[in-house]
């Protein structure tokens, strides 16, 4: 009786930590942290998996982590994607619902662009899991535009690599 009460506590534990990851939304960007030269183009993805089929409502929004935070870009389901004011120009989102992927490409980027990004993802009826995760762009000193090299600056010496 013992061996068999034992048993059943196993498969409800098995059954409470399997269940909340098949059912709720993972968001995930495999890269940690973004390093890129002041001028150049940094690329971003974001992969969602949704715990279930996306049919009616789905927003993903790509947003400068900070207090407060700032919007970068926004796609609502079956709409065009939205683009904060303050990027307009050097910023595009593409977003594959289907496959399930988001990219975000900022344009020419300056030291301000050195912040913590979070993609994040809201279905209505799937806000458990992971609906956020986050990356960080790193822009590295200047670039000599007519070699495109970067020279890199640490505390107030830049440092030619030619």
């Amino acid at each position: 009786m013992t061996m068999r009460r034992h048993f059943r506590w196993q498969k409800l534990f098995l059954i409470l930590t399997v269940f909340p990851c098949c059912c709720s939304v993972k968001v995930s960007i495999p890269e940690k942290e973004y390093k890129v030269a002041k001028g150049q183009d940094v690329t971003m993805t974001c992969s969602f998996i949704p715990a279930n089929p996306i049919k009616n409502n789905f927003l993903l929004a790509w947003d400068v982590v900070g207090v407060p935070s700032k919007a970068v870009a926004s796609y609502f389901l079956n709409s065009p994607v939205d683009i904060a004011p303050s990027y307009e120009g050097r910023a595009s989102l593409e977003v594959n619902v289907e496959r399930g992927i988001a990219t975000l490409h900022l344009k020419k980027v300056t030291m301000e662009d050195s912040c913590h990004y979070q993609c994040s993802v809201r279905i209505p009826n799937d806000d458990e899991g992971t609906p956020i995760a986050s990356t960080s762009v790193l822009v590295l000193g200047e670039t000599l535009s007519k070699f495109d090299l970067p020279i890199f600056c640490f505390f107030k010496t830049c440092l030619n690599p030619r």
